[in-house]
């Protein structure tokens, strides 16, 4: 089981056992995907920032890469975990606890790391006044 089959079990996990909703893989797979692509972002802002050309990289931006890049890793994420989800939650649930607990960890400092890194970045860029 890979990082992101780990996430999204334990996000699963979260959503039925924690907040006690109903199982819906979308909304899973949402978050899962708006933090992926917070994490792509700033690469993506990179290559936009090497164009030299001011009026290509503003017509970038205006296009909102975000929204697009979002789109397409949640059509990507829905397609794959919808098909091996009951797989996964089996694997999730063979896990022991230690094991758990460490992979916690690293999912939590994902997590931080995604909401932190972009918004601070933000100003390398000079790109504010397109959010």
């Amino acid at each position: 089981m890979n990082f992101f089959e780990y996430l999204f079990c334990r996000l699963t996990w979260f959503k039925l056992k924690v907040t006690k909703v109903k199982d819906d893989t979308f909304r899973v797979v949402m978050v899962l995907s708006v933090l992926q692509t917070l994490c792509i972002m700033p690469l993506v802002f990179l290559l936009i920032s090497l164009i030299d050309d001011l009026y290509y990289s503003e017509l970038i931006l205006a296009l909102n890469p975000f929204f697009f890049i979002c789109i397409i890793i949640a059509i990507i994420n829905y397609r794959s975990f919808k098909k091996k989800q009951k797989r996964l939650l089996r694997q999730f649930n063979k896990i022991p606890t230690q094991e758990k607990k460490i992979k916690d960890v690293f999912c939590i400092t994902y997590i931080i790391a995604s909401l932190i890194i972009l918004p601070l970045l933000i100003p390398y860029f000079k790109i504010w006044k397109y959010f």
